[in-house]
């Protein structure tokens, strides 16, 4: 389970949710935890990033690609 999926269990438990409950007023609602998709590599929301920041951020990304994951004189996809 992701960090953020953690993040969510916890504060639903510490404000009286019991697995298998529905949300909401009358407990029928949703009965089931949302699926959040991770973050990685990408900016918060609202944020502009400089022409820096999408410098550095292209430049992770191609570190963390796998080696031969591309072959030589090909351009990565950004």
């Amino acid at each position: 389970m992701s960090d953020v999926a953690m993040m969510v269990a916890r504060m639903m438990l510490g404000h009286g949710y019991e697995p298998g409950m529905g949300l909401g007023k009358n407990n029928d609602g949703v009965a089931s935890l949302v699926e959040f998709k991770e973050n990685c590599g990408r900016f918060g929301l609202g944020y502009r990033p400089t022409c820096t920041d999408g410098r550095r951020s292209t430049l992770e990304r191609r570190s963390r690609a796998p080696l031969g994951a591309f072959k030589l004189g090909t351009t990565m996809p950004s």
